[in-house]
């Protein structure tokens, strides 16, 4: 009796509503429509199944309802109410072939197809298209859709979806083409049309519905859509109704906004946002204030029925394109204004749920997100990370691309211009991350488009992205009830116990051979380094250092050209054909020994020699490991090959300090000759290890549009942000230390004057320099990127160096000399070695294997070369004859610039 009233009042207040205007019914719409949304909870009220009232489409507002609290504009919208049709008796008796079932039924048929592959999947989505379902109705006609309680029915609960699919796509203007527009000479900054709207083709809409319908959307971000009617029409028509459809209007002046699509059948109490009322102070118009977004940056808090806190908030982003503006080239001022107050949008997000609310911005970034600098905030202060990263297959090279486009008086560009970025609390759940490829009438995968000509053949200039999300962990954090006892976070967030990831096969035999290859190459090395130094220093002083600095550059410039030639040849031939050459030089080594001792020439050509295996013997065991370790097992693992190296320097210098004296130093490089030779063998069988997060035969691929000479790699290099910090980088990884080994040299040259006795302080000293290294990467290196990061492990290096040299030249004397080099030899080659290789593999097959040998050989001993010019000058007597501790003095800007450049790299990309 007590609610028969209120029931009453609601019903007529309903039937009213339906009579009033559709602009009326968007505005009143969400203060009512809650109350027929269904719930899973238990003991809440929900009406009968019996009553239904007449519907009206509660989609997103035109003038949207202003709530309290920040975060801009606010829109409820539930699930949204059935639609009337011939009014309460006829819902009830609506058919049971109804939009929502059939396409239930087409997606279980095109379920079971899909294991035969796209050509067994293609006909169903034909005979799904031609259907009356899919294309008869126009919008605005009256669609039989089921009841209230009918509804609940076809509802899936959440407790049993055990993953979520979340994508983006960029439709190129939804359902009509919005004509061109040229900017507005009168009102700089705004767009005039100056032809007229076409509809789109019919074929355009279909393929851009199956890569939805194909993918299995769950919710998806869309850009470059004209009005929240054109969405709702390409609902109806193309995916069946299948979708909740969400829209508010953007800032854009060609009126393509930011939309979204949600699935009914999913239970999720979605509230919409917009933020495009946040302005800024526009320097290129005198610091007059604007609108900061150009469409928009809108959000969805998404909820379980009856529950406060958000399963997950979903921002949806078009940044400016990189046209230009009036005093803004490619609109980049505005672009990185707009990437930093994204950031800070989430931060607010995270202000108002919690800190570890999961976050995602998806959408056009209209930027390389693998390269951009100006998408540093979204890493850094945001804390994002780009989902194709992640899960157990992270994409590379050109899987990556989700735009191209083709200049008429320049080269093709690819990148990944869309994403879906995730918060740290997400990353785990990320189970894969795909980019959707368009396909041909017999399944085929088209490839990518080389010509403006073959990117019109697909329905956009873009492809779809999407991620697949373990969901179940989501909603135990805000529905425990549903699960049962949990662990409460320190955030106060109830989650479940951490689930310790089961072993991925191969993993830990390919890391266990990876330390035995990393060990063999570092004692190889730590044996001839000795002998390299005794035949040059007791020949010629330290004062041929400079010269044999720039010798050993142009050497291996030469030696990195060559191996150059050969990158894009099949990983076994590339990376075997190059050990076997190394070892086999030193063979002929230590077979020619005897007339380098004899000969101060060969010598010199010996010490060229060297340099070049010692940086091309340990380029190439980080060539393979880049390769075939991602992510957080590169971070698990790179410190123990760090460690492996550092074991490898003992027992190489102490092979050569306990045996030189018996052995003599020619025959050291035998023994050297031999413990490399071994390394052959360990590749061997880590190309039998089968990994399944990386392909084990997959050659290197060619990068689009770029040569694989050294001109070509230096011009791509120089086109990314990302290379060119990795260079700058490494380049002065090689010169600073140079000073420091000069220095080195210097002090050991006065105190020892016998090939043996040089051998033998050599060997000590690197004896003690892998031991604290053992140590620092087997205590430390691991523990310091996972608390620390990437980006201020790259820090270390460079700073002990500063303060090195700060020391050296206060005190220039050997036992200040020897503690220096300790000090700045032991992170680079713990902790900022495998800091710097981590970097390395968020990149693809093609950087790693021909643009990587080119940054390492050729950049770091051109490096060598300008240390040895700059030391000449330094310290030649015809020059400014500076004494060491006016040398010390001299590296102190260098090794700031050094650091520079580490902390210029990590804001640009921290994997």
């Amino acid at each position: 009796m007590t609610l028969k009233r209120p029931l009453a009042a609601l019903l007529a207040a309903a039937t009213v509503l339906n009579s009033l205007p559709a602009a009326a019914q968007r505005v009143v719409a969400p203060v009512v429509a809650p109350l027929n949304t269904p719930s899973v909870l238990p003991g809440a009220y929900r009406l009968p199944s019996a009553l239904t009232l007449p519907s009206f489409s509660p989609q997103a507002l035109s003038l949207p309802l202003p709530l309290a609290g920040e975060g801009g504009v606010r829109v409820p919208h539930p699930i949204p109410l059935p639609q009337a049709g011939e009014g309460i008796k006829a819902a009830q008796a609506a058919s049971p072939a109804t939009p929502a079932e059939s396409l239930k039924a087409f997606t279980a048929e095109l379920a079971e197809a899909k294991p035969g592959g796209d050509a067994a999947a293609a006909p169903l989505l034909g005979r799904f298209f031609d259907a009356g379902l899919a294309k008869g109705s126009p919008a605005d006609a009256v669609v039989s859709e089921p009841s209230a309680g009918s509804a609940a029915l076809l509802q899936r609960p959440l407790a049993s979806l055990k993953e979520l699919r979340v994508g983006t796509y960029n439709v190129l203007n939804l359902m009509e083409k919005v004509g061109k527009h040229v900017p507005d000479p009168d009102h700089p900054g705004r767009m005039i049309q100056i032809s007229g709207r076409t509809p789109k083709e019919e074929w355009q809409l279909r393929e851009q519905a199956k890569a939805i319908l194909e993918s299995n959307l769950d919710v998806v971000a869309l850009q470059e859509v004209e009005t929240i009617a054109a969405l709702d029409e390409f609902n109806q028509r193309y995916l069946g109704g299948a979708y909740k459809t969400l829209l508010i209007e953007g800032n854009d002046p060609r009126g393509i906004d930011i939309a979204f699509l949600v699935k009914k059948d999913i239970p999720f109490q979605v509230e919409q946002r917009s933020h495009k009322g946040e302005t800024w102070s526009d320097p290129t118009q005198g610091g007059a204030q604007a609108a900061i977004f150009s469409r928009d940056l809108t959000s969805l808090v998404v909820r379980a029925p009856g529950l406060s806190k958000p399963l997950f908030v979903l921002l949806g982003t078009h940044f400016k394109s990189k046209r230009d503006r009036p005093g803004d080239p490619n609109s980049e001022i505005l672009r990185v204004a707009q990437v930093k107050r994204a950031a800070e949008i989430a931060a607010r997000y995270r202000n108002e749920f919690g800190e570890d609310v999961p976050l995602m911005l998806a959408g056009d970034f209209n930027g390389d997100l693998n390269g951009g600098p100006e998408f540093a905030p979204l890493w850094d202060e945001a804390g994002l990370t780009n989902s194709l990263d992640l899960g157990d297959k992270p994409l590379r090279g050109e899987d990556r691309v989700t735009h191209t486009y083709h200049p008429k008086d320049g080269p093709s560009h690819f990148a990944q211009m869309d994403g879906v970025l995730v918060s740290k609390s997400l990353a785990a759940l990320v189970r894969r991350a795909e980019v959707y490829r368009y396909k041909n009438a017999d399944g085929t995968l088209r490839p990518i488009p080389r010509t403006y000509k073959e990117r019109e053949q697909n329905p956009s200039d873009h492809f779809p992205l999407f991620m697949t999300l373990d969901f179940q962990p989501l909603l135990r954090r805000v529905s425990p009830a549903l699960f049962g006892p949990s662990v409460q976070g320190r955030s106060g967030v109830t989650e479940t116990p951490p689930v310790k990831p089961a072993p991925v096969p191969g993993e830990r035999r390919l890391a266990v051979l990876g330390m035995a290859w990393s060990f063999l190459a570092i004692a190889s090395m730590y044996i001839v380094m000795p002998v390299r130094s005794a035949f040059l220093l007791t020949q010629f002083g330290p004062e041929v250092m400079p010269w044999v600095f720039m010798a050993s550059a142009a050497f291996t410039g030469l030696a990195a050209w060559a191996y150059g030639r050969f990158s894009n040849a099949p990983r076994a031939k590339l990376l075997g054909g190059a050990l076997a050459v190394l070892g086999a030089g030193l063979v002929g080594w230590w077979l020619a020994a005897p007339v380098a001792m004899a000969s101060a020439p060969v010598s010199f050509a010996f010490s060229m020699w060297t340099d070049a295996f010692s940086i091309m013997s340990v380029t190439l065991f980080w060539t393979y490991a880049d390769d075939r370790f991602k992510g957080e097992t590169a971070k698990k693992w790179f410190g123990a090959f760090a460690a492996a190296g550092a074991l490898g320097s003992i027992v190489g210098s102490g092979v050569t300090r306990y045996l030189v004296a018996a052995l003599g130093a020619p025959h050291l490089l035998l023994i050297a000759a031999a413990t490399f030779a071994a390394i052959g063998g360990v590749f061997w069988a880590m190309e039998r290890t089968a990994y399944a997060p990386v392909t084990t035969a997959a050659a290197p691929q060619k990068a689009a549009a770029s040569g694989s000479g050294a001109w070509a790699t230096a011009k791509e290099i120089a086109r990314s942000p990302f290379l060119l910090a990795l260079a700058a980088l490494v380049f002065f990884e090689r010169l600073v230390p140079d000073f420091g080994q000069y220095l080195f040299s210097l002090q050991a040259q006065h105190a020892y004057a016998t090939k043996e006795a040089m051998a033998a302080f050599m060997a000590g000293f690197g004896m003690v320099t892998g031991a604290t290294s053992l140590l620092m990467s087997a205590l430390a290196t691991r523990w310091i990127l996972k608390k620390f990061g990437v980006g201020k492990a790259l820090m270390s290096a460079p700073l002990m160096s500063l303060l090195g040299f700060a020391a050296m030249g206060a005190a220039p004397t050997l036992p200040v000399t020897v503690g220096a080099s300790l000090a700045e030899g032991l992170p680079r080659y713990t902790v900022f070695k495998a800091a710097k290789e981590a970097t390395y593999t968020t990149a693809d097959k093609d950087v790693i294997y021909r643009v990587k040998a080119y940054i390492e050989m050729f950049v770091y001993r051109f490096a060598r070369g300008v240390a040895g010019l700059m030391l000449l000058f330094l310290t030649g007597p015809a020059f400014l004859g500076w004494g060491p501790a006016a040398v010390a003095w001299a590296a102190v800007p260098l090794a700031l610039a050094w650091a520079y450049s580490a902390w210029r790299l990590a804001r640009i990309k921290s994997p």
